[in-house]
C-alpha cells in the first residue's frame, strides 16, 4: 500500500499531502484512457511537492503507482480508491499538522484542450479544476478550503482555475474519494488528456504560490 518507502519525506510538519490515486493517468494523448507508465500525474505530483517545499512550505508526495497494485491484486479499476486510501489513513496518521491532502487527477475528456488550457505570460499552463464530493461529513470543510484555493489562484494567475465543482459519489467503491478522511481533502484536476507535460508542469508551479497564499492565511 502507500508505505513510508513511497513518501519523499517523513517531515511531521509537513502541510501539504500529495498522492495520484489514478497513478498513470497521461497527457499528450488523443485517446480517453491516456495511461502511461512512466509519464503521468505522478511527475506532476512530485514537481507540486518540490515547488511547494521550494516556498517553505513542508509537503510530502506520495508517488505509489495504485493501477500497478490494481493490476497485481487483480482488482477492478473502480476498487482503485481502496488502495489510495489507505495511504491517506497513514497521511494522517503521520502529519499531524497537515492541512491539505490532494490527489492530482486530469480531465479525462478529449476534444477539451481549448478548456483545459490558458495562458500566462504568453506561455500555455494548464488550467486547474477544484472537485468536491457531496454528502461526506467534511464537504462544508473542503469546499471551503478549495474556494480559497480557486480564489487565491485566479488572483495570482486569471484564469488558470476553472472554479470548484461538487459532484455526487461516482462509480467508484469509496464513493467518498477520501474526502471523509479529513477536512483538507480535495480532487485537483490539473489540465487534461491533450495538455503536455510542460504545461502541467508550469501549472504546478502556480498552484503551489496559490497554495502558499492560502496557508499562510489560514495561520492568520
Amino acid at each position: 500500500m502507500g508505505t513510508a518507502s513511497k513518501i519523499s519525506t517523513t517531515n511531521k510538519e509537513t502541510k501539504v499531502f500529495i498522492y495520484q490515486t489514478h497513478s498513470q493517468e497521461s497527457f499528450e494523448t488523443k485517446e480517453v484512457a491516456g495511461y502511461n507508465p512512466k509519464k503521468n500525474v505522478r511527475t506532476v505530483g512530485k514537481k507540486l511537492g518540490t515547488y511547494l517545499n521550494k516556498e517553505s512550505v513542508p509537503a510530502a508526495v506520495n508517488t505509489t503507482d495504485y493501477v500497478k497494485q490494481l493490476i497485481k491484486k487483480k482488482m477492478e479499476y473502480k476498487e482503485i480508491y481502496e488502495l489510495s486510501r489507505h495511504s491517506v489513513k497513514e497521511a494522517v496518521k503521520t502529519y499531524p499538522n497537515v492541512q491539505l491532502l490532494l490527489d492530482i487527477h486530469r480531465d479525462g475528456e478529449i476534444k477539451n484542450r481549448q478548456l483545459t488550457t490558458t495562458k500566462v505570460d504568453g506561455k500555455n499552463v494548464a488550467t486547474v479544476l477544484f472537485i468536491i464530493y457531496k454528502n461526506q461529513p467534511y464537504t462544508d470543510e473542503n469546499t471551503k478550503l478549495a474556494i480559497e484555493l480557486d480564489k487565491a489562484l485566479n488572483e495570482l494567475y486569471p484564469g488558470v482555475s476553472r472554479g470548484v465543482v461538487q459532484k455526487d459519489k461516482g462509480i467508484a467503491s469509496v464513493p467518498s474519494y477520501n474526502q471523509d478522511l479529513h477536512e483538507g481533502s480535495i480532487m485537483v484536476n490539473i489540465g487534461g488528456v491533450e495538455n503536455t507535460l510542460k504545461e502541467e508542469t508550469r501549472t504546478a508551479k502556480m498552484l503551489a504560490k496559490a497554495i502558499k497564499v492560502v496557508l499562510k492565511k489560514k495561520a492568520n
